[in-house]
């Protein structure tokens, strides 16, 4: 087997696009490990990490059927990336148990109170949703409090809303023994938690949202004036979403109390406000998901933001993902033993 250049102009073409391919890896790998202020408004790219990743690996597979060295290029920046997995082929359960908690987390686009899904009835369906699966406890992102009559059917709940009626919710049939909210450094609910008691044990359990970039990059224009406007709200998200990770983890740590951390990061696990969160908790999925995990569809990218963190004293039984469309989020349970 004899490698070789191959110096047409096709393959001198394929090179250079393998360069920029390249370049954006190392950039995604550089904001997956580094908080970079001054490059904040190129964060969103750490988004298409997948993507780039998938485009390197066919450049390396494509020179190395050509049998052309330039397959080292492409093969420096996947060995760089070893650790990160996209697809999680296990998932060792273990069997249910009387004494676990069954936490359900969902980030319900305001029960499509603006009619963005062509329903009349899809608040009404989350609700028969959490009828039917029965989640002991119930933590809900991005909900809308004209709804809550909906949730009836628990017995115990709290709010934490944020103007204009919407925000954070939790419903529980477990007993609550304490109820609190976590603010900002504006003032501005970041979270609320619950302390419930099972099996004569305590667990609290966060309901978090991190600031979202809020954009639509699938009607997105091509321009100079869209570019601008895309750059200076990914530097802003970038810097509030660190700054409010950094809040969140502090508050969690300063409790003694077994925790259980349910939040929409509004970032993937190639980000850097994912890593600084993993390091000082478990990603439930990591434990016992199974497949991509996406809980959020861009375009055609499968993304997984939604996200169950537990203090190492928490033991999680099973990770699920459910595969329906009330949001543009997939709702995810863990059950879970104090």
């Amino acid at each position: 087997m004899i490698f070789k250049f191959d110096k047409s102009i096709f393959s001198k073409i394929m090179f250079l696009i393998n360069i920029l391919i390249g370049f954006l890896h190392s950039i995604c790998l550089l904001f997956n490990n580094f908080y970079l202020e001054y490059f904040s408004n190129f964060s969103l790219i750490s988004v298409f990490f997948p993507v780039i990743y998938a485009l390197n690996l066919f450049f390396l597979l494509y020179w190395l059927v050509k049998l052309d060295y330039r397959f080292i290029f492409s093969s420096i920046f996947l060995l760089l990336s070893f650790d990160i997995s996209f697809y999680k082929y296990d998932n060792d359960s273990n069997i249910s148990s009387k004494n676990e908690i069954h936490l359900m987390s969902f980030n319900v686009r305001l029960f499509n109170h603006y009619n963005w899904i062509k329903s009349d009835s899809i608040a009404e369906k989350i609700s028969e949703f959490s009828k039917v699966n029965s989640p002991d406890v119930l933590s809900l992102q991005e909900f809308h409090n004209d709804y809550k009559y909906l949730f009836n059917h628990y017995k115990n709940s709290h709010f934490g809303l944020n103007g204009e009626n919407v925000g954070l919710a939790l419903f529980s049939n477990k007993k609550i023994v304490k109820k609190g909210n976590i603010n900002d450094q504006y003032g501005k609910i970041l979270a609320i938690f619950i302390d419930v008691v099972s099996q004569n044990d305590t667990v609290r359990i966060y309901n978090s949202h991190l600031k979202s970039y809020n954009l639509d990059l699938v009607s997105l224009k091509i321009d100079k004036k869209s570019l601008k406007e895309v750059l200076e709200r990914s530097k802003h998200v970038y810097e509030i979403q660190n700054k409010q990770i950094d809040y969140l983890i502090s508050n969690v740590n300063q409790n003694e109390v077994p925790s259980v951390i349910s939040v929409d990061l509004n970032s993937t696990p190639y980000s850097f406000v994912y890593k600084k969160i993993s390091n000082h908790f478990d990603d439930s999925f990591l434990k016992k998901g199974k497949g991509f995990g996406s809980t959020y569809g861009l375009g055609k990218i499968p993304m997984r933001i939604d996200f169950m963190f537990t203090t190492p004293s928490i033991s999680v039984n099973n990770f699920v993902k459910h595969n329906i469309n009330l949001s543009d989020h997939k709702p995810i349970s863990i059950f879970f033993k104090i």
